[in-house]
């Protein structure tokens, strides 16, 4: 069903039965999906609260929170619920979505250490082997930059070079590594790919920073 129907549709199962966990938490899907993140946070808390046992709604509805929490900014909310999820689930999408927020946070250690945890229990995620080579790459206090040219040039291979995001990123990452002749290289390739991808912010970051790399200069955040 799309969200409308599904909305229409947890409406009306709830007319029958209030007290079942698993339409609230259709229906806080059915909000998210429409945006109304007000409506679906209070749909997924009374999930958490009818739900009490160990569930898939039960975690699903703590996961979802989690996400409709960080729509909304409220970071440290959201970081509560990945963290229950973590407890009893203890899956790489979660560690990864807690090292973005993490990492958004400004607490690039903690960041780092999920998205690791993220890649041994599912070694080959793409986004992740990014994300984690740009912190080790840029970060102020956190830079690794040998560990982020192995994790941004494997990411590059799964991506077949298509995904200008990673293409930048592995060019900071030579960049860090003092490799700045091929990070000019990468990153010019990586400008020409969002053009052609048509995002044109991504294009003109790495525009920018060609010239740094050009003066010998890796990029910190």
């Amino acid at each position: 069903r799309d969200s409308v129907s599904l909305f229409e549709y947890t409406l009306a199962t709830l007319g029958n039965d209030p007290c079942r966990a698993d339409i609230h938490w259709r229906l806080g899907r059915a909000y998210a999906q429409q945006q109304k993140l007000d409506e679906a946070v209070k749909q997924y808390h009374l999930t958490l609260a009818i739900e009490s046992r160990v569930s898939a709604h039960y975690f699903a509805a703590h996961y979802l929170l989690a996400q409709a929490l960080q729509a909304q900014g409220k970071f440290d909310e959201a970081l509560d619920q990945y963290s229950q999820v973590l407890r009893q689930q203890p899956e790489a999408e979660v560690h990864a979505k807690m090292a973005e927020l993490l990492a958004e946070r400004g607490r690039s250690q903690e960041a780092i250490a999920h998205y690791r945890e993220a890649l041994r229990l599912q070694p080959g995620l793409w986004p992740v082997l990014n994300n984690l080579a740009w912190i080790l790459a840029t970060d102020p206090t956190n830079r690794d930059g040998h560990a982020a040219v192995q994790l941004a040039e494997q990411a590059c291979v799964i991506t077949c070079q298509r995904e200008a995001l990673v293409m930048g990123t592995l060019a900071a990452a030579y960049a860090e590594a003092g490799r700045f002749a091929e990070a000019v290289t990468m990153a010019e390739k990586a400008a020409l790919l969002a053009e052609q991808a048509h995002q044109p912010e991504l294009a003109a970051r790495n525009r920018k920073l060609i010239e740094l790399y050009r003066a010998g200069k890796p990029y910190h955040e």
